[in-house]
């Protein structure tokens, strides 16, 4: 398994050979991190994309090149973020492994039937008008994204592969052989013109999955009263003034009680709680969703 050094322990308790991403493709994890200034409009997009999708992509191609030079496979599982297996594109589909989009995340595909992937447009009722709107999205959304459709047709030459040829940037993860999605079909927007090899395998989970475990306070909260949970998510979740603290502030003296997750982070970085907050780095969300009267979310 190729991937970042925060994962090493995870893989190995796994029984899998761990092979580290280079320093400069293990980069997902410091976005946002640390900085002094955010990009504002169009430049948020732009650069928020290139530095999770595509500035990793050459070097992780390479770390992936070379290892396949020294241990051959037959097939090459990749999530949705990793654009470093178009390297294999360049080469004839019987002299390169097969590969196999694993869809931890929803659909990205472009369609006639959905607006562009990201910007949380429903689709229409009239399906004319509907796709009416989404090819106008379409073009919209590519003129927005000009510089990361750029920057990735740079990369893409780059490697060897075809380009984008005018396509929206999320569809060069339709190039797989298999995309395996790993919930229900309807968990995603219908799409009458989805790719042929797009295949739904339910929850990825499997009997020896160790659950997220719950910290002890969780066990002893008043069910008797509202559950709100509030969260940022796992990227933007620097700074908590977005988000979590006018939420805690907001409902420090009403009749509920609040779960707070950090997304990862260290609980101590949290401000300082009332009385009614409890907090995790994550929590169990089978159960903790079934209690929740409202959440409140960035949405990731």
């Amino acid at each position: 398994m190729l991937t970042g050094a925060r994962y090493r322990r995870m893989v190995q308790d796994a029984g899998i050979p761990f092979l580290p991403l280079p320093p400069e493709a293990d980069t997902l994890d410091g976005i946002g991190a640390g900085d002094d200034e955010r990009d504002r409009g169009l430049a948020t997009i732009n650069r928020g994309v290139e530095r999770a999708f595509v500035d990793p992509a050459a070097p992780a191609a390479v770390a992936l090149d070379e290892i396949l030079r020294h241990e051959p496979a037959d097939v090459v599982l990749h999530d949705m973020t990793f654009l470093g297996v178009q390297t294999l594109f360049a080469r004839h589909r019987a002299e390169r492994p097969l590969t196999v989009l694993c869809g931890i995340g929803p659909a990205g595909f472009s369609s006639r039937d959905t607006a562009p992937y990201g910007l949380g447009v429903t689709p229409l009722a009239t399906p004319v008008l509907n796709r009416l709107r989404n090819r106008i999205l379409g073009v919209t959304a590519k003129a927005v994204l000009r510089p990361v459709h750029r920057s990735l047709d740079e990369f893409l030459i780059g490697v060897g592969a075809p380009p984008l040829g005018g396509a929206f940037f999320m569809d060069a993860l339709s190039r797989s052989d298999l995309l395996a999605q790993f919930t229900v079909a309807e968990f995603e927007y219908h799409r009458s013109d989805a790719p042929a090899h797009l295949r739904f395998y339910g929850p990825m989970a499997t009997a020896a999955a160790a659950p997220t475990p719950a910290p002890a306070w969780f066990d002893e909260l008043d069910s008797a009263l509202p559950l709100v949970h509030v969260t940022q998510g796992t990227v933007a979740n620097t700074d908590y003034s977005e988000v979590i603290e006018p939420t805690l502030t907001a409902l420090a003296d009403l009749p509920v009680q609040v779960a707070v997750t950090t997304g990862g982070r260290p609980v101590d970085t949290l401000p300082e709680l009332p009385a009614n907050a409890f907090a995790a780095s994550y929590l169990p969300y089978d159960d903790l969703l079934a209690r929740t009267s409202v959440l409140v979310t960035n949405g990731g």
